[in-house]
């Protein structure tokens, strides 16, 4: 066979080209011209060999299959290097603890760990990483990644492109699992069932995490100080709570915070703002999570169950209150009444309610105030006209089906609630204890 002859050569690195074409090709890496475009974001490409490989990562196409284990890719390079698994040829060695791998780079990453290099500091807070691309997104968003191909997944959320359809309505998502996900709700299909109170979940791992509520499973520790939690992020986050620095300054107060998370919902405090509103109520939250915890005064659903009493509650929060005063222990005493308490949270109430005149909820509506948010919130309610909940016995209007109930309970003949120092019988729990105060008194 003839060889053919490469006369074509490259004038700025003499690499030579059997035709033009071929090094007019090439001469776009020297001068970054970049001629193709990817019709779904824009992404430009030197050669149609390139931008056919990136068309895939959009149709999810992958024509390349691995004759011993049946995996698939959409790179024949990827494919090659996912053979040196099965064949036993890692070329690259760490010469810390002689660990093999598929690539120089994943080599470098490793090394680090045995290193501790990170050569590339950020400069707003000197946390340091192993590589430019690392630092770029932290400084846009400030989250680290293990591997490079997680981060070149999350990258895609700071792109302004939404190159993945839905076909069912006009809306775009940066990632085809974004995409995947959503499609769900267009059905009615939600196979994964809670088997302990039913609540449906699209997803697998979210019904997993949930039921950890009920069975209080808390799988991941911290290595420090041992504490348990049910997900590796809640873990993670509690993780810099041990670490001194606090990276993330406010620019009105100077107050510093070790995530922005935290110094984002601190601003709020400045600038008096509550971009959260209730659709029920009207009532105006600063954070996102506070409305969450807001919305369940207006459902009747009641899902968490104590196991001691069996007393149901609308949140994991009001029951871990609730489990409290089952323990014996009450160790805060109020220093005007010298009565007991499970947790300051409920001294703090009780001597706001019981010793104390100060009032600081206020209705935006006509001014009353209230000593607890749980009765600013039923008051707002009636500004509303959302009296919803009629008593069948004498008509009387409640905005909240928990205070019908308590209502009721005043025509029922049944007194579950017996004094033991007279036996006399009380409808309400709260009842009793203002009757069990006569006695003390006497005495």
């Amino acid at each position: 066979m003839h060889s053919l002859k490469k006369s074509h050569q490259c004038s700025t690195c003499g690499k030579s080209y059997v035709d033009k074409h071929e090094l007019s090709l090439h001469m776009r890496l020297h001068t970054g011209e970049k001629v193709l475009d990817c019709p779904y974001c824009k992404k430009k490409f030197v050669r149609e060999s390139g931008l056919k490989s990136h068309l895939r990562s959009h149709t999810g196409e992958k024509p390349f299959s691995c004759s011993q284990c049946g995996k698939s890719f959409s790179r024949r390079s990827t494919l090659n290097t996912h053979l040196r698994l099965h064949l036993g040829t890692l070329p690259h060695q760490c010469d810390h603890c002689g660990k093999l791998f598929n690539t120089a780079a994943a080599m470098r990453v490793h090394k680090a760990t045995h290193t501790g290099e990170r050569p590339f500091p950020c400069p707003q807070c000197d946390k340091k990483f192993i590589n430019k691309v690392e630092l770029d997104v932290h400084q846009k968003c400030g989250k680290s990644f293990l591997r490079k191909q997680e981060l070149n997944i999350h990258q895609t959320i700071h792109q302004d492109n939404r190159p993945f359809h839905c076909i069912h309505c006009e809306s775009s998502f940066k990632r085809m699992s974004h995409l995947t996900s959503h499609m769900k709700i267009h059905f009615s299909d939600t196979p994964y069932k809670c088997k302990h109170c039913d609540k449906p979940f699209k997803h697998p791992n979210s019904l997993k995490l949930h039921e950890r509520l009920h069975t209080g499973e808390k799988p991941y520790s911290c290595e420090r100080c041992g504490k348990k939690f049910p997900s590796s992020g809640e873990c993670s986050r509690h993780m810099a709570v041990h670490s001194e620095k606090k990276s993330f300054k406010c620019p009105k107060c100077d107050k510093s915070f070790r995530f922005r998370s935290s110094m984002r919902s601190h601003q709020v405090t400045h600038t008096g703002e509550r971009p959260f509103h209730c659709k029920k109520c009207g009532q105006s939250f600063a954070r996102l999570a506070n409305l969450k915890c807001h919305k369940v005064v207006h459902t009747d659903e009641r899902r968490y169950s104590c196991s001691q009493c069996g007393l149901a509650f609308k949140s994991t929060s009001t029951l871990r209150s609730h489990l409290i005063i089952h323990s014996s222990k009450k160790m805060y005493n109020c220093d005007e009444c010298e009565k007991s308490f499970s947790s300051t949270s409920y001294l703090q109430k009780h001597r706001q309610i019981a010793h104390t005149d100060e009032k600081p909820y206020v209705c935006f509506e006509c001014g009353e105030s209230f000593n607890t948010d749980g009765k600013l919130v039923t008051h707002q309610l009636q500004h509303s006209g959302q009296m919803e909940h009629v008593c069948s016995r004498c008509g009387k209007k409640f905005a909240r089906k928990e205070t019908l109930r308590r209502h009721e309970k005043m025509h029922s003949e049944v007194r579950p609630y017996q004094c033991s120092e007279c036996g006399k019988g009380f409808t309400r729990s709260d009842q009793l204890k203002q009757h069990r105060r006569t006695h003390s008194e006497t005495n």
